[in-house]
């Protein structure tokens, strides 16, 4: 039997250990890189589909988030068995035009305007946020696969079941606290530009040369076709004096007149005027809350008005309501709710 020295033996030990140090430290990145890609991809699906409410409605784009989002985690955690290992780096590609992507004339064709607010959403997910999710995903995964220390058969929490409880984990808390963050109504807090901002921060997780290779990509098509690569519902989109007058610019036509938006906690709120009938309405997200006649010299002479008047007669119906008169208990209080 060979025998070694204590000297070879301490520096066999001191070596091993170095080994396992740098192993440590590499599954530590590994993990670090894993967690900040899935939590860019959870971040993505809430933006994207505060982006789409505006446009379609709440309900309709909340309507087929879970099943749609449950999917693209599914395909994500399969795409590493049946494709290359390259494939998750064209990530940038779609990064840098996802922001307009969505606002693409392309995507408002005869053909999918025909499906109505009920699938249109679901069609602009699945070419759109759903690849680049399932692209993060895949490439969070296979980095976990590839460690030494995560690989480990004997490990407890394999990569596939903690790259899925991350990432719903993730969508919950951004889901929870991200709308938040539209209170204060400045530009870089918008959704428009936390949209921007995460997509470069994803350009950033792969090789410059992928993202120079994507900003080529998108600048050509904006060259050969601006409104392809830019859309004018994109421009509108973004919460600025520019913004805003684009807006006007495409509602003037219409008889429409934005005065102010912001973006707020429960949606993106916007007073609209109609310059053709003179009334005034209050729009958070695709939802009306509320609006008024305006009270003109025309309505004060010939109609005999003398205050802004609601535009649905059903407001003025339920406050009615406080000026009924009934049997009422002494413990009941008189409240009433007026929105």
């Amino acid at each position: 039997m060979k025998k070694y020295s204590p000297a070879s033996l301490s520096s066999v030990e001191k070596n091993s250990k170095q080994d396992q140090a740098i192993t440590l430290r590499s599954s530590t990145r590994s993990l670090l890189y894993s967690i900040s890609l899935l939590t860019l991809g959870a971040t993505i699906s809430q933006l994207s589909r505060l982006q789409l409410n505006p446009i379609y409605g709440e309900r309709s784009v909340s309507a087929p988030y879970p099943p749609l989002h449950f999917a693209a985690l599914s395909f994500g955690l399969a795409l590493p068995l049946i494709c290359h290992e390259k494939l998750p780096h064209i990530a940038p590609l779609m990064a840098v035009a996802l922001p307009t992507m969505q606002h693409s004339p392309l995507l408002r064709k005869p053909g999918l305007e025909y499906l109505g607010i009920k699938y249109t959403p679901l069609i602009t997910e699945l070419l759109t946020s759903v690849p680049l999710i399932s692209l993060l995903i895949s490439h969070a995964f296979r980095t976990l696969q590839s460690d030494q220390l995560f690989s480990k058969r004997s490990l407890r929490t394999p990569p596939m079941l903690f790259v899925s409880a991350y990432y719903l984990f993730a969508q919950k808390i951004i889901a929870a606290f991200l709308p938040l963050h539209f209170a204060n109504g400045h530009f870089l807090t918008s959704r428009a530009s936390l949209y921007w901002g995460v997509c470069a921060l994803i350009s950033l997780h792969f090789p410059l040369k992928n993202t120079l290779i994507g900003l080529s990509v998108y600048l050509a098509v904006f060259a050969v076709s601006p409104n392809s690569a830019l859309s004018s519902r994109f421009v509108t989109s973004i919460p600025t004096d520019f913004g805003l007058k684009h807006a006007n610019k495409v509602l003037e036509p219409h008889g429409w007149q934005v005065l102010e938006r912001g973006e707020g906690v429960t949606g993106f709120v916007s007073v609209l005027e109609n310059t053709d009938m003179k009334y005034r309405l209050l729009r958070c997200d695709h939802s009306l809350l509320g609006g008024e006649w305006l009270l003109t010299e025309e309505r004060r002479v010939k109609e005999g008005w003398t205050k802004e008047e609601p535009v649905f007669g059903v407001f003025e119906m339920m406050e009615a309501v406080r000026l009924v008169k009934g049997l009422r208990s002494a413990k009941e209080q008189e409240r009433a709710l007026v929105m």
